[in-house]
Parts: structure tokens; C-alpha cells; sequence
């Protein structure tokens, strides 16, 4: 490395070689010999031989400044401007007040948009009249308000970079690719803006060779994208591996887990034994065999999202509602009879465990589980109107359907005192009550 570097910095020194040339020269061998600029340094020459020409010790003068004027560490800002000469070009004043007003222009903090340019120091290259013209093309050629166009930079501002021509190239072949309409092109850049860095060429790669794999069609694989973007950010070659590991390490076919993958897509770039550790804590949690959770997974893979202290809380309380209506049942049968009972919030679990306790739902407990919300706050609300008013079982009654609800109903003539409380407080007295 160290010959490279010198070979490199003497060949394309000016000759012939005086005082000062040699003087670089021992700077450039210094550097050289230094283990965190060796590497940098060899890099920059490779790419750019004639930056030899700079004498060291204006590099070091111009990285000092910068380094005050942008709150970074001298040794940092030495290695970004070997890597990056052409901040060199521009005194640290300028590219300190530049940097400062682009942040405003896309409405970033000063010292986030500082922290993104130290990983891309070509930002520092910008300008902000440069800034102001792309804000208004690539506002007007996204169909977007300016504002709008703002805050997608703001989540990525390394699209600064790019043209607004080429940015508005890039999404026409997502909005090809997948057959979006306009609207939803538009909101899946704004909810993941950093997929416009690919280029239109590498879209139209991935989505061919996405549908391939996977045996869908645009529409299915649009469905996909719109629910969890980040996917046109994978490469659908590990996408495709991560599916396989998948069924490997849950004894599952590869169909069954491309079909959990479909209905829960983040299941494409989640690892593997990461989805096997969920499986095992939830079996452990449950006291049942993993094959059993397996099972569930097949049919609500959306599971695996959740915590084994939830999902545990949940099966408790569907128990007792099933119990309440005449069912003896264990963990493991309540979870095949109806595998989505993890994946309802507490409170409507809690809601239709009073609605059992108060005699009000003779059908099966499943029904009463997946029964409308409505549905659930008539009943109560119509038994709440059926009670003496100013007994203690109407008040009690009343603040827990008023705590739950968020306006009283009018059927039944039944009124709610509303009152904000915490969500857990609400949980403990339905719970208390039931």
C-alpha cells in the first residue's frame, strides 16, 4: 500500500522536483505510513492521480477549517477530503454557509443535515440556488407541491445528487413496472423516498426478476410493494434465499412459505432463525409444542410480530370468554380454533369478555370474538339503559362503556359520562369487572 501511494504521488508530482515538490512528497509518504489515511489516500490517487499535485499541507489548512466550521473531528474531515477533493475548490465559509441554508430550503435541522454529509460528502458540493431550481422541477415533474418535494428530500437527501429529470425517469418505471396509478406512485415515494436512487434500468431488473422468483404477477407484486416498500430496496436474490431458510428452518414446504410471506411480507427480509427464536419463545411462553405455533403461523403469520407476553395475555382472556360460554378448552385448541386471537387489542377482548359475563351473547365464543364492534356496543349500551339509573351496577356499567367508547350511542337512550383515562386503566377495570 505504502509503494502504490508513493509511486503514485511521484509520478504525477511537477517537474522538475524543488524544495516544495519534495516536501509533498515527504507529506504524502507521512500520510501514507499513518494506518487510518493509507487506505483513503492510496484510493483518491487511484481515482484521481493528479491530486498529487495538491501540496499536503493545504489540504491540512483547508480539512482544519472545515473541521471548526462544521463541528467535525480535524482527523475525520482530513480522511473526507483526501476521499473527496473537489471541497477543496471552495473556502470552509462558503461551503459551511451553503450546507446551512440547503437545510433549510428542505427543512432539515442543521446539524442532521451536518451528520448526512459526512457520509456523503458530495452534499457539501451543493449550492443553494442550485437547490431552489430542483426543488421546483422535481416538484413540478413529480406532480407534487414543493413543500411536499421538500420533505421527501429530507428523508433522503443523498437525491439531492440526482436530476429531478432522472428522479422523475426512476419512478415512471416503478409506476410502469408495477401498473400504479399516479397516487400510489406518489405515495410510495413519499413514504419511502431513498427507492428513487435506483436507477429506471435496475427497477425494471428487480421487478422482472422479483416476479419471477416468486411466480406473481404485477398486480400481486404491487400489492406487495405498496404494503411494505423497502422491498424494491432488497435484492430479490436473498429475498428469494430468505424464503427457502425460511421453510427450511420451520419444516414448512416452500410454498406454504412464500403464501405466510404474501400475507405478512416483512417475512421476506426478516432472518430466518430470527422467525424460528419467535416460534420457540411463543411455544415455551404457551407451554405447547412448536409445531403447534407452526400451525397457527400458517394461518396469521402476523404471529411472529407479536410478544409472547401478549399473545399469552390475549389467550388468557379469549379462555375465559370461551369459558363463559360453556367451552372447556386448552391453549392449543383455542389457538387452532382461532388463530387470529393474538392479533386483537386487549380492550375489544375485554369489551366482549364482559359482554359473555353479563349473559348477553348465547352463539359461540368465536363469533363473539369476531363480532363487529357495533354490534358489541349496542348490546351493552341497550342493557346499560335496561338498569335502574343511580344503582351502583348502572354507574359501574357506565364508566366502563363510556371509558371504552369513544362517544355514548344513541340507541337505547343510554348516556356515557366520557372521561380520558389511560389505556391500562381502562384494561384493569374491564377486567376487574369481568
Amino acid at each position: 500500500m505504502l509503494l502504490h501511494v508513493v509511486f503514485a504521488a511521484s509520478s504525477h508530482l511537477p517537474v522538475p522536483h524543488g524544495t516544495r515538490v519534495d516536501q509533498s512528497v515527504e507529506r504524502l509518504i507521512t500520510w501514507a505510513r499513518r494506518p487510518d489515511l493509507a487506505k483513503p489516500l492510496a484510493r483518491a490517487l487511484a481515482a484521481n492521480p493528479r491530486m498529487a499535485q495538491l501540496y499536503p499541507r493545504t489540504i491540512e489548512t483547508h480539512a482544519r477549517a472545515l473541521a471548526i466550521a462544521l463541528r467535525v473531528a480535524p482527523a475525520r474531515m482530513l480522511r473526507i477530503c483526501i476521499l473527496h477533493p473537489t471541497i477543496l475548490c471552495r473556502n470552509a465559509e462558503t461551503i459551511s454557509r451553503n450546507a446551512l441554508e440547503v437545510a433549510r430550503l428542505i427543512g432539515l435541522p442543521p446539524e442532521t443535515y451536518l451528520r448526512m454529509t459526512l457520509s456523503r460528502p458530495q452534499l457539501l458540493a451543493l449550492s443553494p440556488t442550485s437547490i431552489e431550481v430542483k426543488l421546483n422541477r422535481g416538484a413540478d415533474r413529480l406532480g407534487i407541491t414543493r413543500d411536499a418535494y421538500a420533505r421527501l428530500l429530507a428523508k433522503a437527501p443523498r437525491l439531492l445528487l440526482l436530476t429531478p429529470e432522472r428522479l422523475f425517469q426512476n419512478a415512471d418505471a416503478i409506476r410502469q413496472a408495477f401498473q400504479f396509478t399516479k397516487a400510489d406512485t406518489t405515495a410510495l415515494l413519499i413514504q419511502r423516498p431513498d427507492i428513487l436512487s435506483r436507477s429506471s434500468t435496475i427497477a425494471a431488473r428487480f421487478v422482472a426478476e422479483f416476479q419471477d422468483r416468486f411466480g406473481l404477477d404485477a398486480q400481486d407484486s404491487g400489492t406487495l410493494i405498496r404494503r411494505v416498500p423497502a422491498l424494491l430496496t432488497q435484492n430479490p436474490t436473498t429475498l428469494c434465499c430468505n424464503i427457502a431458510t425460511l421453510a427450511e428452518a420451520l419444516e414448512i414446504s416452500p410454498a406454504e412459505a412464500l403464501s405466510c410471506a404474501r400475507k405478512f411480507p416483512q417475512l421476506f427480509y426478516l432472518r430466518a432463525d430470527t422467525v424460528a427464536d419467535r416460534i420457540k419463545s411463543l411455544a415455551d411462553k404457551l407451554a405447547v409444542p412448536s409445531s403447534a405455533i407452526v400451525a397457527v403461523f400458517l394461518k396469521c403469520p402476523t404471529l411472529t410480530s407479536r410478544t409472547p407476553d401478549g399473545v399469552y395475555r390475549r389467550l388468557r382472556i379469549a379462555g375465559r370468554i370461551a369459558t363463559r360460554l360453556g367451552y372447556d378448552l386448552s391453549t392449543e385448541r383455542l389457538l387452532v380454533s382461532m388463530p387470529a386471537v393474538p392479533t386483537y387489542s386487549t380492550n375489544r377482548l375485554l369489551l366482549r369478555l364482559l359482554t359473555a359475563r353479563l349473559g348477553l351473547w348465547e352463539r359461540s365464543w368465536t363469533s363473539l370474538v369476531a363480532a363487529p364492534e357495533a354490534s358489541i356496543r349496542h348490546r351493552l349500551y341497550d342493557h346499560l339503559a335496561s338498569q335502574t339509573p343511580g344503582t351502583q351496577a348502572h354507574r359501574r356499567l357506565e364508566a366502563l362503556i363510556s371509558r371504552r367508547c369513544p362517544a355514548p350511542l344513541a340507541r337505547g337512550g343510554a348516556t356515557g359520562t366520557m372521561s380520558r383515562t389511560s389505556g391500562s386503566t381502562r384494561r384493569q377495570s374491564l377486567a376487574d369487572d369481568a
